[in-house]
């Protein structure tokens, strides 16, 4: 009977370990992994080109307080000179958020927070994106104002300004903050603005190199 009893202790205790071990690993979320160092990576990479468009077709202002001001070249129709100089401003207002080190802007660089990770519990991530939702969507919102300026398209170039920054206009309505749940998750939806932005800049690029050769 003594037997017996040890016998089912142990299987017991096996049975609470295994669970234990299987409800632990369900609650892990894993940061290093090959698909997010790829999408980091691009990410970064993104970043840069951003940066170094910036720098290419925009000026700062006259005391030099804001980097990426307005566009290069000021002889163009006054409204579309007037939607991308706020272009300049919105986009350097994002790059410089997501690049943010903690030291100068309040903590908003959401994806190195998590740098000294190779996975991480659920509870530990739902603390640290805790102010995630309030930040992407305050960021998003630059973009808002945008619809007002593109209710008189008629213009060629107007319209394709239009489609190149409507993915950022419509982006609030395709994502769902509380979906993210993972650091792949946020991964996704830092990679897929930041790809949307570049998009952008690398228009504004070409643009400002054919009003250049005119």
């Amino acid at each position: 009977m003594k037997k017996i009893f040890v016998i089912v202790l142990i299987f017991i205790l096996i049975v609470i370990g295994i669970s234990i071990f299987l409800f632990n690993r369900s609650n892990t979320i894993i940061i290093d992994s090959d698909e997010n160092k790829r999408l980091l990576s691009e990410y970064n990479e993104n970043l840069d080109i951003i940066k170094d468009d910036l720098d290419y077709i925009s000026v700062s202002n006259s005391d030099n307080s804001i980097q990426w001001y307005e566009f290069k070249n000021s002889n163009i129709d006054e409204n579309i000179l007037n939607v991308i100089n706020m272009l300049i401003r919105d986009i350097g207002t994002f790059y410089i958020y997501a690049t943010d080190d903690g030291t100068t802007y309040s903590y908003s660089n959401y994806l190195s927070k998590f740098d000294r990770y190779q996975k991480i519990s659920e509870n530990e991530f739902n603390k640290i994106i805790k102010n995630y939702n309030s930040s992407n969507m305050q960021l998003l919102s630059l973009f808002d104002k945008y619809n007002d300026y593109f209710v008189n398209d008629n213009l060629r170039e107007m319209k394709i300004l239009k489609i190149i920054v409507s993915p950022m206009m419509e982006y609030p309505k395709t994502v769902y903050n509380n979906s993210v749940e993972s650091y792949n998750e946020l991964l996704i939806n830092e990679y897929n603005k930041i790809f949307n932005i570049k998009n952008i800049t690398n228009y504004l690029r070409v643009y400002l190199d054919s009003v250049n050769n005119i």
